[in-house]
C-alpha cells in the first residue's frame, strides 16, 4: 500500500490538471500554429510557462486506483499487476480468466504436478465444480491419493485431439467451502526434496496429508510410514 500523502498529492495534481486543461490546450494551439505571428506565439509560450507546474498532465503519475502502487501499472484497467492478479484469480474482472482455467489447452510445462495443483486451487477459489488438466501417469497417481483421502469426488479421463488426453477432476465442497483448504508444492523441478520414512512431515498434526512418491508407488504419508518407505515429498494437502 502506498503512502496516503503520496496518493493525496496525485489526487490534487489530477484536479489541477483538469482545472487548467482547456487553457493549456488553447495556449499550445497558438504556439503550434505556424500562421500566427512570432510575437504572439512567444507571448503564448511565456503564459504557458507561468502556469502552475503541476497543471501539466505529465506531472501526474500512474498509480493503482485501489492501492496507490506506482509500479507495474496497467493503463487500460488502472490497476497494478498485483491487484490485477488478485482480482482475476477471484473472477472479479469480467471477461478475464487465467490460462489454467481454460480446459481446451495443453501446454508444455516444467512442473506438471505444480500446474495441476494450481488449477485445482484456482478453480476452487471460483467455486467451480470441475477442472481440466492434461493427463499423465504421475498426475493420475496423485489424484488417486486425493480421491482415497476424500479431498476430491473423483476424476475421469477424456480424449483430446492430440492423443494425450485430459483429466476432468470433480472438486469437493462442504457447505459451500472447499474441502481442500491449503495445498503446497514441496519438491520442485529446481529443488527436489527427498525424505526418509522418519522425516516425512506430518501436516497439521495429522489433519492433513503429505503425498510421497516412493519405490512402492505414490501414497500418503500415513501409508508410507506403514510401508516403512521414504521418497520424494510431492506436496502437502490440508
Amino acid at each position: 500500500m502506498a503512502k496516503k500523502s503520496m496518493v493525496n498529492r496525485e489526487v490534487k495534481r489530477a484536479a489541477l490538471v483538469k482545472q487548467h486543461a482547456s487553457k493549456r490546450a488553447a495556449l499550445k494551439a497558438v504556439i503550434n500554429d505556424q500562421s500566427k505571428p512570432v510575437e504572439e506565439r512567444f507571448k503564448a509560450t511565456l503564459k504557458l510557462a507561468q502556469m502552475p507546474r503541476n497543471s501539466s498532465a505529465t506531472r501526474v503519475h500512474n498509480r493503482c486506483q485501489l492501492t496507490g502502487r506506482p509500479h507495474a501499472f496497467y493503463r487500460k484497467l488502472k490497476l497494478s499487476r498485483i491487484m490485477l492478479r488478485d482480482l482475476a484469480s477471484f473472477g472479479q474482472i469480467p471477461g478475464m480468466v487465467k490460462s489454467s482455467w481454460e480446459g481446451g489447452r495443453t501446454r508444455s510445462m516444467n512442473d506438471p504436478i505444480g500446474d495441476m495443483l494450481t488449477r485445482i486451487r484456482n478453480s476452487q477459489m471460483r467455486g467451480k465444480s470441475t477442472v481440466m488438466t492434461p493427463a499423465s501417469t504421475l498426475r493420475a497417481r496423485v489424484l488417486d491419493v486425493l480421491l482415497s483421502e476424500g479431498y476430491i469426488r473423483g476424476y475421469e479421463k477424456k480424449a483430446t485431439t492430440n492423443g494425450q488426453g485430459e483429466f476432468e477432476i470433480s472438486l469437493k465442497y462442504y457447505e459451500g467451502t472447499p474441502v481442500i483448504r491449503e495445498v503446497k508444492r514441496v519438491s520442485k523441478p529446481g529443488r527436489r526434496v527427498y525424505m526418509g520414512v522418519k522425516d516425512i512431515p506430518s501436516v497439521r498434526n495429522g489433519l492433513g496429508i503429505s503425498i510421497v512418491s516412493t519405490p512402492k508407488g505414490v501414497m500418503s504419508d500415513a501409508n508410507a510410514r506403514a510401508a516403512n518407505v521414504g521418497g520424494e515429498v510431492l506436496c502437502t494437502v490440508f
